[in-house]
């Protein structure tokens, strides 16, 4: 009898080392899966923007195809300064459910939309082409790093505003350094 509890004394001693054991292993695998949680949803908010901006470039291509005799009668879209499109335009050619305010990583007042033309003469016939550019300013301040993954994510035209000295400041740099401008040659500063 005395043998049966002292076996029962052990076997609750030893549930209570396998509930501290695994205690101690939730506890270890707790910060992981949050910090897991959080870069997900960090990469989610960059899929969300980058989805964005990418609807936002096609309406401003559609407002430029939709205009361009407009555009290519007017001086104001030389190359030199480039036509700043009011935003209302633009935002009429963004699809049906669009929800502008439902944009919650822009600043939709500092938003713009830029046309540039640049006419080339061929065979002495001038023609056209436009540039344009969507200029969204960030809510929050993203790091380099983020930027240029958001900006691969909007794809070939996507790009970031560089500040550092080291890139020769007031910047915009396309997706892996595959084009670049000068932020003052849109004038948006």
């Amino acid at each position: 009898m005395r043998n049966i509890k002292l076996r029962r004394t052990l076997q609750k001693g030893s549930l209570m080392i396998e509930a501290l054991a695994l205690l101690g292993l939730i506890s270890m695998v707790t910060p992981v899966m949050y910090k897991k949680a959080a870069e997900r949803t960090t990469e989610l908010q960059d899929i969300n923007l980058a989805t964005q901006m990418r609807t936002l470039n096609g309406a401003l291509d559609e407002y430029v195809r939709n205009n361009i005799s407009t555009l290519k009668a007017n001086p104001d879209t030389t190359e030199e300064t480039g036509l700043e499109v009011p935003s209302a335009e633009v935002l009429s050619f963004l699809p049906e459910g669009f929800n502008i305010d439902g944009m919650k990583y822009f600043d939709k007042d500092k938003m713009k939309f830029k046309v540039k033309q640049k006419i080339v003469n061929v065979g002495g016939v001038d023609h056209s082409t436009f540039t344009t550019a969507v200029i969204a300013p960030s809510l929050n301040p993203v790091n380099r790093t983020r930027a240029a993954k958001i900006a691969s994510m909007i794809g070939v035209n996507g790009g970031i505003y560089d500040t550092k000295a080291a890139a020769g400041g007031n910047n915009i740099i396309g997706t892996q350094g595959a084009w670049g401008a000068k932020l003052s040659d849109w004038h948006t500063l």
